[in-house]
């Protein structure tokens, strides 16, 4: 799934056509769409965040056995920052 930067038209710029059902249609068509996007989108950041906080604890515990300074140090900071940047997106 790729990022999509910019929309290839604004929805509210475009005129209406059609008959008002069709319009009210579009509307909610186009509604339910960011809806989905957007439930799509929270669910996966919500797993992100979950996943990644439930990990940093056990990668500590590792590393009071196995390559400590990897396990211990770099992995949970790069992890924490992955888990900022995935909030600060969702």
């Amino acid at each position: 799934m790729a990022l999509k930067w910019r929309r290839s038209a604004d929805p509210e710029l475009v005129l209406p056509t059609g008959s008002p059902l069709d319009q009210c249609n579009q509307a909610i068509s186009r509604m339910r769409a960011k809806a989905d996007k957007n439930k799509a989108r929270s669910r996966r950041c919500t797993w992100t965040l979950t996943v990644g906080t439930a990990a940093i604890p056990v990668l500590i515990l590792l590393s009071t056995q196995f390559l400590s300074f990897w396990l211990g140090k770099l992995a949970p900071g790069l992890i924490a920052a992955l888990l900022f940047l995935s909030a600060s997106y969702a």
